[in-house]
């Protein structure tokens, strides 16, 4: 007569939160904001499982992209507009982020990201004839601003900065 005991051990189980994307807004140019979100990944499993995350634009970077989670344990990434984003044009910019348990057959989880670059608005107003005029500037709320002026195209000053109300 013998024992036998069967131990089973359930598959590494990947959780990724918060569960919404993210959306950010500035200027083209930049700042953008928020700049970056964290997202938070768990192994919900009972055994430890490899994961990768990407996304295919270039203005999105990832603090890390692949890595082992072994079961109950938990990482952060962090999810970063980056400078690229600086030399976007006007315009709705979207990107899928994508987390995978390479580990085990799952279904990958997907964030939405979008970038809203707005143009800048300049508007003369009231030329006057005594060479006075006034500018007008539409802009992201709570964005500093600074108009500079140049004799030569190369050199250029600040001649005034200013805030933009919270809209």
């Amino acid at each position: 007569h013998f024992d036998v005991s069967i131990a089973t051990v359930s598959p590494g189980v990947l959780w990724v939160l918060p569960a919404s994307g993210l959306t950010a807004v500035g200027d083209v140019g930049g700042p953008f904001s928020p700049a970056s979100i964290v997202y938070t990944l768990t192994n919900a499993g009972g055994s430890s499982l490899d994961w990768t995350a990407g996304a295919a634009e270039s203005w999105l970077s990832l603090d890390a992209t692949s890595g082992t989670l072994a079961a109950g344990a938990t990482t952060n990434i962090t999810v970063s507009i980056n400078a690229m984003a600086d030399s976007l044009a006007a315009g709705s910019y979207r990107d899928t982020l994508v987390f995978s348990n390479t580990s085990f057959s799952e279904t990958p989880h997907s964030r939405a990201i979008t970038l809203e670059v707005a143009p800048v608005d300049i508007r003369l107003v009231g030329a006057g004839s005594n060479g006075q005029f006034q500018i007008t500037l539409l802009g992201q709320p709570l964005q500093t601003y600074v108009l500079e002026a140049s004799t030569n195209l190369v050199d250029w000053s600040g001649i005034v900065t200013n805030t933009t109300d919270a809209g």
